[in-house]
């Protein structure tokens, strides 16, 4: 608008465009813009698995990086059915099944991918009938920089005359194989993804199951009928994001079943890893069972009702005879228990030097014996536990029948202050020893300021309050052999007793020592000092108190007799 038409008066036109404009103005102020979102289609991408059959008789089946979901069904004849597990996986990019042309012995799977679920289903016409396949094997994809997918597998009521071998690389691993029967199974994963196999009511000749260093893993056999059986977890250590890749709170767990020999190995130092075997039955001719574990604190190794088919024949155990061995590295506060067994072969508990550690064989019965008028020989059947440097080691033996007891004690270590430390417990109830009972404390360490010594070794005695005084006999020698001072020996209790062939205690170099004995018969005497007294030790302070019902039980003269 200029100056001038200012000056000039408004004509009816331009009045009327003025209203206009103004009225279509406040239209426009009083509508309101709505903004309609319409809803897309579903965009689910689907996967894809391939299936193909080449000759003469090899299925390869081939995922892609997605989700696949799929089922493998063996058929009659060996003829393989390949289906989506669910709508959003295809078969050779159809909806519908795929079936093998010809008969198949071998399947080859293999899932790529890093991150992704698989979910694969194998099934079979049951556990008692076979289909004409052989080999079954799958693989996933990842590397030690990288995570493969998560596999989820079930294999349930297959009889293959082959192999099942499970690979997953570093990779996620859900493995549950039921009601089955294979020639072998290998289940290897890697890595530091979970892993958790079960194997249920199965029948295979060598079984292999091996686990990454992921925290809670878990192995779990029951109901199974195996050859030679090798568990083991912590088998590869691969760090990513900086977290702590142990085996923390591992579990083993074999139960109600039959095998040649069982080895189960925990690797990594991860604190309260766990062991248990229960009511397994081994092969004669067999090692029995092994257990490891590494140094994690509190860790826990349970060997229970372990037995063998069939009449032992001394004559023909070849690789024999079973047993049971438990080795325990240096963590605090590990536990070893074999228990309720009967076996031919030998028991052997090793706990390296943390402290408080407790080892015991408690109501087992091990060995071979025959008689050779009047003589009565032994072959087989040690009793052993071997303990560390440790604080507050206990090493138990309760309702046992072997022919040899052999434990070993290292020193108790005091690495902080320089008070005494609490002394090792040596306990033997309610057991029947054919032959001999050998224990020691200590290193012997000639050095006064050395932290050996205050000891204490029970037979007959309950001094642990746990399982109440009962006899104990050894039908040849019984040798307690103590390091340091302030040692205690007790042998022998009322209503309880101790008779042995052979007797001879050292209670240390450094005196202080305390002895009693109670119903106690020594056949023999001294063993190492032939005409000597039984009990010995160098040092002041000792006290022997003779309680009476005593045979053959006399203390050196650097002992006061009360």
């Amino acid at each position: 608008m200029t100056w001038l038409s200012r000056l000039l008066p408004k004509s009816p036109l331009t009045e009327r465009r003025t209203f206009n404009h103004h009225a279509r103005s406040q239209r426009e102020k009083g509508r309101r813009r709505v903004v309609i979102l319409e809803p897309l289609e579903n965009r689910t991408v689907l996967s894809n698995v391939s299936v193909m059959f080449t000759l003469p008789s090899t299925l390869t089946i081939t995922g892609d990086t997605h989700n696949d979901n799929f089922k493998i069904a063996e058929g009659a004849g060996a003829i393989i059915t390949v289906s989506p597990g669910t709508a959003a996986t295809t078969i050779n990019g159809t909806s519908g099944a795929y079936t093998s042309p010809h008969a198949v012995t071998t399947i080859n799977v293999t899932l790529p991918g890093h991150g992704n679920l698989d979910t694969v289903s194998l099934t079979g016409l049951g556990a008692t009938t076979t289909t004409g396949v052989r080999n079954v094997s799958i693989t996933t994809g990842g590397n030690a920089s990288s995570t493969g997918p998560y596999l989820n597998l079930s294999v349930t009521g297959v009889h293959n005359t082959g192999a099942l071998s499970v690979t997953a690389n570093n990779s996620q691993l859900l493995a549950t194989v039921d009601s089955s029967q294979f020639s072998s199974i290998s289940i290897l994963q890697t890595g530091c993804c979970p892993a958790n196999v079960t194997l249920t009511n199965d029948k295979a000749g060598a079984v292999n199951v091996d686990e990454g260093s992921a925290r809670g893993d878990t192995i779990t056999l029951n109901h199974d009928t195996f050859l030679s059986t090798e568990l083991e977890q912590g088998n590869q250590v691969i760090p990513m994001n900086g977290a702590p890749w142990d085996s923390q709170d591992d579990t083993v767990k074999v139960t109600n079943s039959a095998v040649r020999d069982l080895t189960v190995e925990q690797d990594l130092n991860g604190k309260n890893q766990s062991i248990t075997v229960d009511t397994v039955t081994v092969s004669l001719t067999s090692f029995g069972v092994v257990t490891e574990q590494a140094d994690g604190d509190g860790s826990t190794s349970t060997v229970n009702a372990i037995t063998t088919a069939g009449v032992v024949n001394p004559n023909r155990l070849v690789d024999g005879p079973p047993g049971i061995s438990i080795d325990q590295g240096d963590g605090v506060g590990d536990t070893a228990t074999a228990s309720n067994s009967v076996l031919p072969g030998n028991i052997s508990i090793e706990q390296g030097n943390g402290g408080g550690d407790v080892a015991s064989i408690l109501g087992d019965t091990i060995g071979l014996t025959f008689a050779v008028p009047p003589y009565l020989f032994d072959l087989f059947g040690w009793a052993t536990i071997r303990q560390g440097d440790g604080v507050a080691d206990v090493a138990v033996l309760d309702k046992d029948v072997v022919n040899n007891v052999a434990i070993h004690q290292g020193d108790s270590d005091n690495s902080v202050g320089c008070t005494l430390p609490p002394g090792d417990i040596a306990e033997i109830n309610d057991t029947t020893v054919t032959s001999d009972i050998f224990i020691t404390q200590g290193d012997d360490d000639d050095d006064p300021t050395a932290t050996d010594g205050n000891g204490t070794v029970a037979i007959g005695f309950d001094v642990l309050g746990a399982f109440g005084s009962s006899p104990v006999t050894a039908g040849g020698r019984t040798d307690i052999d103590l390091s340091g001072a302030n040692n205690t020996v007790l042998l022998g209790d009322v209503g309880s007793s101790f008779s042995t062939g052979f007797l001879d205690v050292y209670t240390g170099q450094f005196g202080g020592a305390f002895v009693s004995a109670t119903n106690v018969t020594v056949f023999d005497g001294s063993y190492e000092n032939p005409g000597g007294p039984e009990i010995t030790g160098d040092g002041d302070g000792n006290v022997y108190q003779d309680n009476g019902g005593n045979t053959n039980v006399d203390a050196d003269v650097n002992f006061a007799v009360v």
